[in-house]
């Protein structure tokens, strides 16, 4: 299960990729993740793996809020 409540990621320089993004895939669902350039794709999928941190909101994956993991549990 992966789930995003009102997730928002503001990079240095001010650009926003995403902005209180909410969304729930639960176990074995299948999703597509599309959109044009620069909507927030890339973005999405690295804080899911926790390469990058949210700005606001909660990542949770597998149950585990990924926001109070700390980088030597990752």
């Amino acid at each position: 299960m992966i789930r995003f409540e009102n997730v928002s990621k503001r990079y240095d320089g001010g650009h926003e990729a995403l902005s209180g993004v909410s969304i729930e895939v639960a176990a074995g669902e299948l999703a597509f993740l599309t959109g044009r350039s620069g909507a927030g794709k890339s973005t999405v999928l690295k804080l899911v793996a926790l390469i990058e941190r949210p700005t606001r909101g909660q990542v949770i994956v597998g149950g585990r809020q990924l926001n109070k993991l700390a980088y030597r549990e990752v």
